[in-house]
């Protein structure tokens, strides 16, 4: 019983971290909207902005390809 409680909370404690990080829609020049996994992050040395997607990983695109990008509620 006591292994089963211990499994237990060890689950939510990962489904509750899992949950925690935060979406943001980024807008392209081209009108185009890519949902990604935490904030993007953009390099001012390359002009590089660095996100990732739930289904594609981590991607780069030229920061002159993108618009803006604003925080989701969900």
């Amino acid at each position: 019983m006591k292994r089963f409680v211990l499994a237990s909370a060890a689950l939510l404690l990962t489904l509750g971290l899992a949950g925690c990080s935060s979406h943001y829609e980024m807008t392209m020049q081209n009108g185009a909207r890519i949902i990604t996994v935490g904030e993007p992050s953009a390099d001012a040395n390359t002009g590089i902005v660095t996100y990732e997607t739930r289904f594609n990983g981590e991607q780069q695109i030229p920061q002159s390809e993108v618009k803006d990008y604003v925080k989701q509620p969900y």
